[in-house]
């Protein structure tokens, strides 16, 4: 079970530790905060999708477009849920409720 996020710590704080020290996790966040969709990372983490989660949600489902990653998770896609689980097995991200676990 992953540690909380603490989301009232700084912008920064928050991008690093749900990054989980993936580089390219913490871009896709960067680009998610300069889009102007900085909540989405709170819907994230209630996904459970973080680390390389992230990576593999923007990268192979969403084909590396943001506008297409950003709407994933406003409709908590369950197509891409199932992406990131065929690919990512230590964790199991899911439509809503993680952060209540």
């Amino acid at each position: 079970m992953r540690a909380p996020i603490d989301m009232m710590g700084t912008t920064s704080d928050v991008v690093y530790q749900m990054s989980e020290g993936i580089i390219r996790a913490g871009v896709v966040l960067t680009a998610l905060i300069t889009e102007g969709h900085p909540l989405l990372i709170a819907s994230l983490d209630d996904m459970n999708i973080r680390g390389s989660q992230i990576w593999i949600g923007y990268k192979d489902h969403c084909g590396e477009k943001i506008q297409n990653f950003i709407q994933c998770i406003q409709d908590r896609c369950p197509d891409m849920v199932n992406t990131i689980n065929a690919e990512y097995l230590e964790e199991q991200a899911v439509t809503d409720g993680a952060s209540f676990l």
